[in-house]
C-alpha cells in the first residue's frame, strides 16, 4: 500500500497514436512524469480511444479511455473510472480524471492540461 500520496507531474507530454483499428485510428494519450525525487521514475499514463478532438467524460469499463498509474516499478492498471476533457484551446488540452486500479488503488481528484498533440 502506498497510503495517501498527492502526485504532481513535472512533465507532461501528450501524443496521438494510430493504433491500427478497424474502426479507429486515432487514440490521445496523456502521461504525466514524477517530479518527486524519491520517486522519478513514476508517471501516470492516460488515453482516449478514438479520439476525434472533441470534450467529453470518457469511460474507462466501457473502454473509451484507460489510465496507468506506474509507483516505484509497479504498474496499477485502471479496471474503472474516467478521463473527462473539458476544454480544448489551440494550444492545450485540458480536463480530469478519477479511477480505481486492479490491485486496488484509488487515484481521485486528478486534473490536467497539457500541450495540444
Amino acid at each position: 500500500s502506498i497510503g495517501t500520496y498527492n502526485y504532481v507531474a513535472a512533465t507532461t507530454v501528450t501524443s496521438i497514436v494510430d493504433t491500427q483499428n478497424l474502426d479507429t485510428t486515432i487514440a490521445l494519450v496523456i502521461t504525466g512524469n514524477s517530479g518527486d525525487m524519491a520517486h522519478p521514475y513514476d508517471k501516470i499514463e492516460l488515453n482516449v480511444n478514438r479520439y476525434k478532438g472533441q470534450l467529453g467524460v470518457y469511460s474507462i469499463v466501457q473502454s473509451q479511455a484507460g489510465a496507468v498509474l506506474i509507483h516505484s516499478g509497479t504498474w496499477s492498471v485502471a479496471a474503472g473510472g474516467v478521463v473527462a476533457i473539458t476544454q480544448i484551446t489551440d494550444n492545450t488540452i485540458s480536463g480530469y480524471f478519477s479511477f480505481d486500479t486492479y490491485d486496488n488503488i484509488h487515484v481521485a481528484n486528478g486534473a490536467f492540461a497539457a500541450n495540444k498533440p
